[in-house]
């Protein structure tokens, strides 16, 4: 080779990108992980909580034979149930909602927990309305 071309050689760049990162799909957030987590998380919380304060809100209505404290916990943690449904559904939206395939990286794993948290605020906001149907039916002495 020529000693003229050999330097011009050594300094030749080229700006090589992978164009199917998926981190480039990813929108920037500030905190892209919270409202998925939020989606996760929250249904499950919900019922737990429904369950915790339910059997206080039981005692009360029984030493005041008043059930409002029963039925406004039960409606406070279904509108959580259902933001975090909600919150899912969007997400799931914004990651695409097209026919599962193998995605690598966290656009996959975003798709899976709004999946999840979609499913889990279905099946726990049914858990809650299923805790919730005997308030209507007992009288609040008869459960505690």
């Amino acid at each position: 080779m020529a000693p003229d071309v050999r330097p011009h050689l050594l300094d030749a760049e080229a700006d090589v990108k992978r164009g199917d990162d998926p981190r480039d799909r990813v929108p920037p957030r500030p905190w892209p992980a919270v409202p998925i987590w939020f989606a996760v998380l929250a249904p499950p919380v919900a019922a737990i909580s429904q369950l915790q304060f339910g059997y206080v809100f039981e005692h009360i209505a029984c030493s005041t034979g008043s059930k409002l404290g029963i039925h406004l916990i039960s409606v406070i943690l279904l509108l959580v149930v259902l933001c975090g449904g909600l919150v899912a559904r969007r997400e799931w939206k914004r990651e695409g909602s097209q026919d599962p395939q193998q995605l690598p990286g966290p656009v996959g794993t975003r798709r899976l927990m709004s999946l999840l948290g979609m499913t889990g605020a279905f099946i726990f906001g049914l858990f809650i309305l299923a805790q919730w149907f005997p308030s209507f039916v007992l009288a609040p002495c008869v459960r505690t």
